[in-house]
């Protein structure tokens, strides 16, 4: 496989279009202009990681609430003459 100039532009502008996505979604969030600097620079100078530390802070808790309701559901068991039984 051969990497040559075109592939690598094209890598480096899908990557800048990440990092400015990232960004952008920090200067959304309800942070102090303190939290905001500490992000930008933990996303920028330390990029995998600061993406994906950032990344359970980027969901809008008000429009999916229901992802981080971490209830389990006990199920009945209904029907018929078994002997296993669910706790």
């Amino acid at each position: 496989m051969r990497i040559d100039p075109v592939v690598l532009l094209g890598l480096l502008a899908v990557w800048l279009i990440i990092i400015a996505c990232v960004i952008s979604s920090i200067l959304h969030q309800p942070f102090t202009k303190k939290q905001r600097f500490f992000w930008i620079v933990f996303v920028v100078c330390v990029p995998m990681v600061g993406i994906l530390a950032f990344l359970p802070f980027s969901f809008n808790k008000e429009e999916i609430p229901d992802i981080f309701l971490m209830k389990h559901k006990k199920k009945k068991h209904s029907g018929g003459g078994g002997s296993t039984r669910h706790r």
